[in-house]
């Protein structure tokens, strides 16, 4: 009879690797050969380490886990003043300058100004995915040391920065890093004009970013130009409280209508001076588009819809809070009925206009999901909207969340929709 001890490790190997993690746990402990072959950290870089205590840190020195990708830092809990002590979180920060495979550290919003420059940036710098916020509290020498080998190391992939100060940084390590990002968060984060236009440009140039999300950050001298290649080279863009001039905003829509990479536009920020044919030929080449807390001027929303009855390639429309009142209701039934996802809550949209939507949808529909919410359905056919509802998979009408199930064998009389 072949005992395990007698295979030769190569199939040992691969018969390891098609167990399941939970297999594979239990196999270590079933025989010294299978054990030898298990500790091979490899097998176990799929792990995910969570430090809850102190003590947890001893985990960070199993052979097994020296691969792993991930830790989670159970964060509830002020470490200087109870489970972990300052030296600890030094230590765990020290540990993770041995585990080559490591992307990322979740759970760090913790008080990091007292460890060292250095440590910190050598243990934050090397990762693929970094979140530093306010609450960090890094000081200027941290921040430094962390994009300094951020910049050297060139591993990041995943960026999210929010209400810190990176004044003081130097414009080529920060393009550097930019250069390989993939997503990239910059929420209330201070830059000098100078910064800001190398971002811009590094952004312009980088192939590999695909989502970006900027909040309050001023672009008041970035050129036209240089901001509508760069915004328009990302594949989903998220643009929060941002001044953008008129010159700005024609270009962004310019090369929005050339079919450039972009895809979705999200955005809450004051469009109005943006070039109603512009704007819309711009969004017409999108597949998903959000625009929130600035209204759109009558011209510019006529000129949507005139655009997207005629070419869109939209899945996901949402104008909530924007008068669409001007709309005729034959274009806006086309329009939303070409549309998978429709958010027109507080549209002010009129009972004729929710009415050719809705029976529309009879017809012939793509609409998956449609919000009416906060506009005055009291002279629409109850009728008509039972009938949406059953077609619609996800209808919602002021507070009520409508489907199939919530309209069956509703009746004129005991319909409601408070």
């Amino acid at each position: 009879m072949v005992k395990v001890s007698d295979l030769p490790d190569e199939l040992l190997r691969y018969l390891f690797q098609m167990l399941s993690p939970e297999d594979r746990k239990a196999v270590v402990l079933t025989d010294r050969k299978w054990r030898q072959v298990g500790e091979d950290p490899v097998f176990w870089k799929w792990c995910i380490i969570r430090i809850n205590n102190g003590n947890d840190l001893r985990k960070l020195s199993i052979g097994r886990f020296k691969y792993i990708e991930e830790i989670v830092v159970f964060s509830h809990f002020n470490w200087q003043a109870h489970f972990l002590q300052a030296h600890q979180l030094e230590k765990l920060l020290q540990d993770t300058l041995e585990l080559p495979k490591l992307k990322e550290i979740k759970g760090l919003q913790l008080d990091l100004n007292f460890i060292n420059p250095h440590l910190l940036g050598k243990s934050l710098g090397k990762l693929e995915f970094l979140r530093l916020v306010g609450i960090n509290n890094t000081t200027n020498d941290q921040n430094m040391a962390i994009f300094k080998e951020m910049a050297e190391k060139g591993c990041m992939k995943k960026l999210r920065l929010a209400f810190i100060s990176l004044l003081e940084l130097e414009v080529k390590k920060l393009s550097k890093v930019m250069s390989g990002l993939q997503e990239l968060e910059l929420i209330q984060v201070s830059f000098t004009n100078d910064q800001v236009s190398a971002m811009f440009t590094s952004i312009s140039e980088n192939n590999q970013l695909n989502k970006i999300e900027l909040d309050s950050l001023s672009v008041s001298l970035v050129e036209p130009e240089l901001f509508g290649k760069a915004v328009t080279n990302i594949d989903i863009v998220n643009l929060d409280n941002m001044e953008i001039s008129p010159h700005q905003a024609r270009a962004l829509f310019t090369q929005m209508g050339q079919n450039r990479k972009i895809k979705k536009f999200y955005a809450h920020v004051n469009l109005s001076r943006a070039d109603p044919k512009l704007i819309a030929r711009g969004l017409s080449k999108l597949e998903e588009v959000r625009l929130t807390g600035f209204t759109l001027t009558d011209e510019q929303v006529l000129s949507i819809f005139r655009e997207l009855k005629q070419n869109c390639k939209l899945k996901v429309l949402e104008l909530p809070l924007h008068n669409l009142s001007s709309v005729h209701p034959n274009d806006l039934s086309k329009v939303v009925n070409n549309i998978e996802v429709v958010n027109m809550c507080w549209c002010e949209l009129s009972a004729e206009q929710i009415t050719a939507v809705l029976v529309r949808t009879q017809r012939n529909t793509k609409l998956k999901l449609l919000n009416i919410r906060d506009n005055d359905i009291s002279e629409v056919d109850p009728v008509i909207l039972a009938t949406a509802g059953e077609i619609i998979e996800e209808l919602y009408v002021d507070d009520v969340e409508s489907s199939v199930e919530d309209y069956e064998n509703v009746d004129d009389e005991n319909m409601s929709f408070d």
